[in-house]
């Protein structure tokens, strides 16, 4: 009777230890933070701050895209943007005419290294790049297939890819309505008169990525004399895709 009395109080007392612990030690969940923000380029130079109303911190150049990350009081906005020595943060004050919104846009946290394509297929297109655990980026347009047209930042400028299974590689806080990707409504025959350098955004602030020289491309039209362009790479099968300016 008293060793049974002495295994059940041994077992109580472990089990109360072990609540006690559980209790004083906070679990650690792998969740990033919270983006309600979303894709932004610059109307106008841009000075970003270290804090609101703080000092003058760096710049982000007219028609050069950035992250907004979050929207804050009195029209400040934190944002994420690329420099050469890596992406940096910081607040900048949004006016009518000095930030676009890309309003059906979305921010997201990179949950596993992931590669990107210049197009909606591993087989048919090239690789473009590659984004890692951590990483936020901004989610441009989606599909139902599972893919999702996205933009991040490196130490040559924003660039842009296709990333395959998204929502099983993104963290993200919004509802994502799929609406269809550019690469999709690139399907207009182009003949490209002269030599064109290839942009990964559909501005000169966007890094070069290729060029194309008097050939046939398919394309639709992202805006006035912007194309977005889809051509098959030189001595390869492979396609890329990109921005020309005509």
């Amino acid at each position: 009777m008293s060793r049974k009395f002495n295994i059940k109080k041994r077992f109580v007392s472990v089990l109360v230890a072990l609540l006690m612990v559980l209790t004083i030690v906070p679990t650690t969940t792998a969740h990033a933070a919270t983006y309600i923000g979303d894709q932004g380029y610059a109307k106008a130079k841009l000075n970003v701050y270290k804090k609101v109303d703080g000092d003058v911190y760096g710049t982000i150049y007219k028609n050069e895209g950035f992250t907004i990350l979050n929207y804050l009081s009195n029209n400040w906005i934190h944002v994420e943007y690329s420099t050469s020595s890596g992406a940096k943060r910081g607040y900048v004050k949004r006016t009518s005419s000095n930030v676009k919104v890309e309003q059906t846009s979305f921010v997201a946290t990179v949950t596993k290294d992931s590669s990107l394509y210049y197009g909606n297929s591993t087989s048919k297109y090239q690789k473009s790049g590659t984004v890692y655990d951590g990483e936020v980026v901004t989610v441009l347009d989606t599909s139902l297939s599972g893919w999702a047209f996205i933009e991040y930042n490196t130490n040559k400028g924003r660039k842009r890819g296709y990333m395959s299974s998204y929502e099983s590689k993104l963290d993200f806080d919004e509802n994502v309505l799929a609406a269809g990707l550019p690469i999709e409504d690139a399907d207009k025959d182009h003949t490209v008169s002269g030599y064109k350098d290839v942009y990964s955004g559909p501005s000169t602030q966007y890094p070069v990525i290729g060029s194309v020289s008097d050939e046939s491309v398919d394309y639709y039209e992202f805006s006035d004399g912007v194309l977005y362009i889809k051509y098959k790479v030189d001595g390869t099968t492979k396609l890329k895709s990109g921005y020309i300016f005509d």
